[in-house]
């Protein structure tokens, strides 16, 4: 009786844990991509139409993202949305804020402030054009692309530049906040396959505990009594010649 409720139990438990694990491949599926990125929507910016830079101020940036520092890195990524094509570059710098008030002192810039879940944009007239933002050797990081994105670096006070790479107008710009986990996909595997073998072995041994109660009830047939050989039946004696009854 004992036995066959741990072995119940056992399986309860190994169906549990399967079914906990698949839940958390789902999710990581859901939520990261191929290359174990977490992508949160931080809104769109539309800066002026002369601004030939958009500048966000990181300690005003105001977005709180939850992740665990340990496994990944946060990163904040651009891409331009100017004439609606997906292959158009942009490039995404961070910088010290003094070294970018120097670079576009005189030039058109964009200050853009989030206020909750939208951009406000503030313009700065000038009349001078900046250098081209990758030839430029006092970022702290860097990258052009479709979609740009960099690691926020630790520097104090920073500020995040927004260009296109040949110093033309950039047009409205998508920005996001990705929490990049480059094992999130090793993970999610190792979860699925860690819930297919639980949820079988915990069917696996409820199937058996039913087996065991099975044979528990099952009543066993007496063995056979052997039958007793029939006694043998004396033979009369056969009567003798001349043996007559007095």
């Amino acid at each position: 009786m004992i036995k066959r409720l741990l072995v119940g139990l056992l399986g309860l438990l190994c169906l549990l844990g399967g079914g906990a694990l698949a839940t958390a491949a789902l999710w990581g599926n859901e939520v990261f991509d191929e290359d174990g990125v977490m992508r949160f929507d931080a809104g769109t910016i539309t800066p002026g139409a002369d601004s030939l830079a958009t500048i966000v101020d990181i300690d005003r940036f105001g977005a709180d993202i939850p992740y665990v520092e340990r496994y990944g890195t946060t990163h904040l990524s651009v891409t331009t949305l100017e004439r609606g094509d997906p292959t158009a570059l942009v490039f995404i710098g961070a910088a010290a804020t003094t070294e970018v008030d120097e670079f576009l002192r005189g030039s058109p810039y964009s200050v853009a402030l989030r206020d909750g879940d939208d951009w406000s944009v503030r313009d700065v007239p000038g009349v001078t054009v900046p250098g081209l933002p990758q030839e430029q050797d006092f970022w702290l990081a860097q990258m052009v692309g479709p979609t740009a994105a960099i690691p926020v670096p630790d520097e104090r006070p920073l500020t995040i530049v927004l260009m296109h790479p040949s110093g033309l107008p950039t047009g409205p710009l998508a920005l996001s906040i990705d929490f990049v986990v480059p094992q999130a996909p090793d993970w999610i595997r190792g979860a699925t396959i860690g819930a297919i073998v639980l949820v079988l072995l915990g069917i696996g041994l409820l199937v058996l505990a039913l087996r065991m109660r099975s044979r528990r009830g099952r009543h066993v047939d007496p063995e056979p009594v052997a039958e007793a050989e029939p006694v043998a039946e004396a033979e009369p004696k056969p009567e003798r010649v001349g043996d007559e009854p007095a």
